[in-house]
């Protein structure tokens, strides 16, 4: 995958942000992912960094690593939380048809409960960042 956007993003820019969102969160995987065995590609950190790297406000981590999810581009290795990194396979590139595939899917059931999970993670994961940078100023 090249650049942030690829041609086909720009051609259809009719698909809603999260999808342009999910191929520039991809990408930045991809870009600092390594190697794990012969044909597993990881990424390894904390992807709510990854996010403020992108400059993405927080609220899209929830539906762009869902929507990644969903079309079959990432699956989650190891949970982070605190200091720990979470671990991400990265499967394969989204593309506007795997997007479509997955919106055309029926919602499974317990989607909505394993959104607001993913919401509940992302805040704990907030929070627990905030406190140890408070303890840290404390300490120093």
């Amino acid at each position: 995958m090249t650049g942030r956007l690829s041609g086909e993003a720009l051609e259809n820019s009719s698909l809603p942000a999260v999808y342009y969102h999910a191929q520039q969160v991809y990408q930045e995987m991809f870009n600092r992912a390594e190697m794990a065995g012969e044909d597993q590609l990881v990424y390894e950190g904390h992807l709510t960094k990854l996010f403020l790297d992108l400059h993405f406000s927080t609220p899209y981590y929830a539906k762009v690593t869902h929507a990644l999810r969903a079309m079959g581009c990432i699956r989650q290795l190891r949970r982070g939380g605190g200091s720990a990194e979470s671990q991400w396979e990265l499967l394969r590139e989204p593309t506007q048809y795997l997007w479509e595939q997955s919106r055309s899917k029926k919602t499974a059931p317990g989607t909505k409960t394993e959104q607001r999970f993913e919401q509940l993670e992302q805040q704990l994961r907030a929070h627990n960042d905030r406190l140890n940078r408070l303890e840290g100023a404390n300490n120093g």
